[in-house]
């Protein structure tokens, strides 16, 4: 009788064990909202036998903090520049092991894309993602608005003066860094002097609508005429208007001098499924599975034939959807400091709570 229950709780913590899956058959994933396109989790899961606990947050600063808890073993994130930049210099990240991406060819990127991390401390620790700029999206039935957004850039967002409702980024690092672009300095400043100016700038805005993925359906219900939006949200929605056949009244513009992110793939320094991260990582870099992504997310994609399929099918405006045109600059967020960090929040907040 011992041995009949003995074995019986054997064979059932057997079953329990493969109900709950090993370290070995799951990823854990932590990506933004609607940042990928989910039938590629089904294929990925069919394809490898990797199961995906897949979660979504609201940006870099929630990854973060996330990460640092350690309450979910996470094996993939999906950040951005600057926090892969602190990622890599706080050791909370691995270097990818290329030998287990066979799909990897940093020939087959767009240059302007590698160029954007290859100098960086983070470049071992990632596989690009989708890269691109924000800019002025707008109502074109405001009147005099495109006149108005050519003459102005980012301009338009801070003038105290203006006829225009105005959404801005909740977000210290985007909107300041608007601010300080249209002052003329980098967005990467650690000058307090600089800081302050922008801070200023923003704190005379009147009665401007802070926000993040709202900011973009109001300038389509007609509720706000410009806002600071990301490139990629802009297409998103036009890519959603064409296929329904709804009427497109919005557009979006860059100004020559502006920002450049890029997001990037990375396995956490205590990942525990180093294995089917990569898989993941070779899986979503597939030329078939990327074109399925980029067609989906919107954004634009690294790997240069997907670009110019997506570009060609959807007839889509190079000038706006390649984020590097001639004749621009671009300049993308690095990680200073936890100081500095502090220091665009605290300004930021000041001008908000004026």
């Amino acid at each position: 009788m011992k041995k009949l229950v003995s074995s019986f709780l054997v064979l059932f913590m057997m079953v329990v064990l493969a109900a709950c899956g090993s370290s070995d058959d799951v990823i854990y994933v932590l990506n933004w909202g609607d940042y990928i396109n989910t039938d590629l989790i089904d294929a990925f899961e069919e394809e490898t036998g990797i199961r995906i606990v897949y979660e979504e947050a609201g940006g870099n600063e929630e990854f973060d903090i996330r990460l640092r808890l350690g309450t979910t073993p996470y094996d993939i994130i999906i950040p951005s520049d600057y926090m892969m930049d602190k990622w890599a210099k706080n050791g909370l990240i691995q270097r990818i092991d290329l030998s287990l991406v066979p799909n990897y060819d940093k020939g087959s990127l767009i240059p302007e894309a590698v160029a954007l991390y290859e100098n960086e401390e983070y470049y071992p620790y990632m596989i690009p993602y989708f890269f691109g700029t924000f800019g002025l999206m707008y109502n074109t039935r405001a009147e005099g608005i495109e006149e108005a957004i050519q003459e102005q850039g980012y301009g338009i967002l801070f003038d105290p003066n203006s006829p225009y409702r105005v959404g801005l980024y909740d977000s210290p690092r985007d909107t300041m860094a608007a601010a300080l672009i249209h002052l003329g300095y980098s967005v990467n400043t650690t000058d307090a002097g600089e800081i302050l100016e922008a801070e200023n700038l923003i704190k005379n805005v009147p009665n401007p609508t802070f926000g993040g993925d709202t900011l973009k359906q109001r300038i389509i219900e007609g509720n706000l005429d410009v806002a600071l939006v990301y490139s990629g949200d802009y297409f998103d929605e036009m890519y959603a208007h064409e296929e329904e056949e709804l009427e497109i009244n919005f557009a979006f513009y860059t100004p020559d001098f502006s920002n450049a992110w890029i997001d990037g793939i990375v396995i956490p320094e205590n990942a525990r499924n180093v294995a089917g991260a990569h898989a993941f990582i070779n899986f979503m870099i597939d030329l078939d599975n990327a074109y399925e992504n980029a067609s989906y997310v919107g954004y634009t994609p690294v790997i240069l034939s997907v670009y110019e399929t997506i570009l060609e099918e959807f007839e889509l405006d190079e000038s706006i959807f390649f984020p590097f045109p001639s004749g621009a600059t671009r300049q993308i967020f690095q990680y200073i400091s936890e100081e500095h960090l502090q220091a665009l929040s605290d300004a930021f907040n000041r001008a908000k709570s004026n």
